[in-house]
């Protein structure tokens, strides 16, 4: 009996020390990926390389607005007035763009930030479009218009 209860002792201490260094595996590996995610400098997903393609993720309005540079309704869009921490990323690739935390209210009806989450992801244009001069955004990977700057205060 006393052998029994000795070689069960020591199974559970191997048991024990197997599924720690298991458990340790994984999470090294999860913060492995994790680390290796943040630092990547490529689209979280492979981009559509086709309008067809775009069209079938896209609703008809985010194809206007992010391929044609249409411009939503003011106060009339979903994320206007929304007041939720989250962050905000480009619908094509899925890379974060800006954060909830940069959000303010403008007054224009659309979202407003004071900085993205990361400049290299952006891309400032000059848009003499519409009888003014202005700064449009896009997103650097998808070439996505994202909107416009405004320098008023």
């Amino acid at each position: 009996m006393k052998t029994i209860i000795c070689n069960l002792k020591y199974f559970i201490a191997i048991f024990t020390i197997l599924f720690l260094a298991l458990l340790f595996t994984i999470k090294s590996s999860e913060a492995s990926t994790m680390k290796n995610n943040t630092s990547q400098k490529t689209p979280i997903c492979a981009l559509p390389k086709t309008d067809a393609e775009l069209k079938k993720i896209l609703t008809p309005e985010q194809y206007k607005i992010m391929r044609e540079n249409g411009t939503e309704m003011p106060f009339k869009n979903p994320y206007w007035h929304n007041t939720k921490p989250g962050i905000y990323v480009d619908v094509i690739t899925g890379e974060p763009l800006f954060s909830s935390t940069e959000k303010f209210d403008s007054k224009t009806g659309w979202p407003s930030f004071t900085s993205p989450i990361n400049k290299d992801q952006i891309i400032e244009k000059s848009d003499t479009s519409m009888g003014m001069t202005r700064t449009e955004v896009r997103s650097k990977n998808s070439n996505s218009h994202l909107g416009h700057l405004f320098n008023d205060g």
